[in-house]
């Protein structure tokens, strides 16, 4: 409360001109809010998974299981709330150093910093979602303006999916539609993904594919297996088993072996299964990391002398990290290294590249570069993120499947698969709602549904509980019931009101969107955008500006009315319905639900509750009965009653008036905990 005093200067608001939030223009991410999650990992429906993570933490041992992913979604907002974007800061232990208490510190840094920049620069959406540099020149210019050195990978990656969200909202087309046209350069946008499995290290003879969240087994096409860091009995034992699910295998050794080792696991394949190592597409990393001063050439070096003797293909994925680390992320660094180290090799058969951990563009630069200077793909792959995280692994594997161009059927599969093993998403309908039984992510549907995504409607609450109608008061006055959802954010409210006109008449009134602010005073303004059913709102609530936009649509059955849903901004959803009762009297039923902004909420001591009784018995009755009254001064006045018009819109105009001064801001103290 203090901060926001110290920002707008609200003491100070009587005799200035300038509104509470001042407009700095759409284009600006010029808020951050974050919220945490925590989601149980399961494995074959047991608590917690063994072995998953980099060097010893790829151990299979108890001390090494993991029962839990904790993280943070964070959202950049403008300052109206219109455009906002999500991403994900979950760092993983064991391939992350960054642990969840730092992140939280980080996250809290920068909010703050960001509550007190003074000029938040201007998002150029054409050159961030190009993915060439101008996203991480972008985040620099905001980070030295808040007065911030460096942010930790995890931290970096969710700021990028964030403003990326945020610059594809500027542009007005979900995220995969903008990087399918800036990066890809085609206006092809990819429908579905292919997504790898996996198959953690266990003990168990079940296999981690079941899709809780639609209740089916997924036959995935190519499943990830851990192997390494067990014994090569259950090696053998875990891949005979993946056989069985899926047509190729990637065993993943995450750098188990020494090269004898190495050696000795593919013989003992060949001996027990000679069919396996036909199945396998490649080992990732199936040798230790080189001793001694670590490059690139080097590891190369020795994992290609296992391939010349195996004849089994490698992949990269530790080895990348590596030379991120070396290079400190400099994109020019980082190829020039590998196109030396990579002269001369046969046995690399994909690069396997983590956002979360190397940066979402970088990420997206090192695929480009690597399919078009070395020609080697990219497989894309998770740090067990949630929803949110796994989206942006999704979008930038379509693009990379795009870039390449390969045929539908021979789409290369990504390591995305692991949301199975989360009992629970921070997304709903659910990462894993989008997967259908043989694997296959419907991409672009899960873009359209994290269009303008924002915290305030992720999932973490039970909804409202109410009923659906409000009968009318014998006496034809105004009657309202409201509910809350369990954070105390969601409100829903259902409302009646008898009006002395025909339901034509209120409909054909009501449905002129940009006509209800002479009923809604706290309303600002109402306009048309493209054909008519887009609408731009702009809400003035004790200094405090909010819009939105919504599209709406006419309905006739079983009433006549309205239906509208906001798609960005200020989140609310509603029905309006006039009942008739004869030819000259209806009943006004409204139902409508919005979720209350985290500032808005800062404005008001007790929110949940006070908001709530604000809405009911303040906001949606004035509005309700000032339609009443101005629309029947309208009609007298059309009948030529100038009398009874001017009478009517008179209680009307000191009713707007008093409703304006309820609704005003002198002498309000801001106060209270941050929501």
């Amino acid at each position: 409360g203090k901060q926001l005093n110290e920002m707008y200067n609200i003491k100070n608001l009587k005799t200035s001109k300038t509104p509470l939030l001042e407009l700095l223009g759409r284009d600006r991410p010029t808020s951050l809010d974050f919220e945490p999650f925590s989601l149980d990992l399961i494995s074959e429906k047991e608590k917690g998974v063994l072995g998953i993570g980099w060097g010893d933490k790829a151990n299979k041992r108890e001390q090494n299981r993991l029962t839990e992913r904790k993280g943070f979604i964070l959202q950049v907002a403008s300052t109206d709330g219109v455009i906002v974007g999500l991403g994900e800061v979950s760092p993983l232990k064991g391939v992350h150093e960054e642990s969840f208490q730092d992140v939280k510190e980080e996250l809290s840094l920068l909010k703050r910093k960001l509550e007190s920049a003074n000029a938040i620069p201007t998002v150029d959406a054409a050159v961030v979602l190009r993915l060439e540099g101008g996203l991480k020149l972008y985040i620099h210019e905001i980070l030295e303006i808040a007065g911030i050195e460096s942010l930790s990978p995890s931290v970096m990656s969710g700021l990028e999916m964030a403003i990326l969200a945020f610059s594809s909202q500027v542009q007005k087309k979900p995220l995969l539609t903008c990087l399918s046209e800036y990066v890809a350069n085609t206006q092809s946008v990819p429908l579905v993904l292919p997504l790898s499995g996996i198959r953690a290290r266990s003990s168990s003879d079940k296999i981690s594919n079941f899709n809780d969240g639609m209740d089916q087994f997924i036959m995935y096409n190519s499943l990830k297996v851990k192997v390494g860091h067990q014994d090569i009995e259950d090696d053998i034992e875990s891949l005979s088993i993946a056989c069985q699910q899926a047509k190729w295998l990637r065993p993943d050794a995450n750098r188990a072996w020494t090269e004898t080792e190495a050696l000795n696991f593919s013989s003992n394949i060949q001996k027990v299964n000679t069919d396996l190592i036909g199945r396998i597409e490649f080992v990732e990393e199936p040798i230790k990391r080189v001793s001694g001063s670590w490059s690139l050439a080097k590891q190369m070096i020795t994992l290609e002398r296992w391939f010349n003797r195996t004849g089994i293909k490698y992949g990269l994925d530790e080895s990348i990290a590596d030379l991120f680390n070396i290079h400190e992320g400099d994109f020019n660094a980082m190829t020039n290294d590998m196109i030396a180290s990579f002269t001369g090799i046969n046995g690399c058969a994909a690069i396997v590249l983590k956002p979360s951990r190397l940066g979402i563009e970088l990420s997206m630069r090192l695929s480009k570069f690597a399919y078009k200077e070395l020609g080697v793909p990219v497989v894309f792959s998770s740090c067990f993120d949630s929803g949110v995280g796994l989206s942006y692994a999704a979008f930038l594997s379509a693009v990379s499947n795009l870039i390449l161009g390969l045929p539908r059927e021979n789409l290369l599969a990504h390591g995305i698969g692991t949301f199975s093993m989360l009992d629970g998403d921070t997304l709903c309908p659910s990462f894993g709602s989008y997967v259908n039984k043989e694997g296959i992510l419907q991409v672009s549907s899960l873009s359209r549904a994290l269009y303008g995504l924002s915290l305030d409607e992720m999932r973490g609450s039970s909804p409202p509980q109410i009923p659906d109608d409000m009968p009318a008061r014998a006496d034809g006055t105004y009657e309202a019931l409201t509910a809350s959802s369990t954070s105390g954010r969601e409100i829903s409210v259902v409302a009646s009101l008898l009006l002395p006109f025909s339901d034509d008449v209120a409909c054909a009134r009501f449905a002129d969107l940009p006509q209800a602010s002479r009923w809604s005073p706290w309303l600002s303004s109402v306009a048309y955008l493209d054909a008519g059913r887009e609408s731009e709102w702009t809400l003035n609530v004790r200094g405090v500006k909010f819009s939105w936009r919504a599209v709406s649509d006419i309905i006739q059955k079983p009433y006549k009315g309205i239906r509208w849903e906001s798609i960005s901004g200020l989140k609310n959803m509603g029905i309006v319905e006039f009942e008739p009762l004869d030819e000259s009297i209806c009943i006004m039923k409204v139902r409508m639900t919005l979720v209350a902004p985290r500032i808005l909420a800062n404005l008001f001591p007790g929110a949940s509750v006070f908001l709530e009784k604000f809405l009911q018995d303040k906001l949606l009755k004035w509005s309700l009965e000032m339609f009443r009254d101005v629309v029947k001064g309208d009609l007298a006045l059309e009948k030529g009653d100038v009398e009874l018009g001017d009478a009517l819109f008179s209680a009307a105009e000191g009713k707007a008036n008093a409703i304006e001064a309820t609704l005003s801001i002198p002498d309000m103290n801001i106060g209270g905990e941050d929501q």
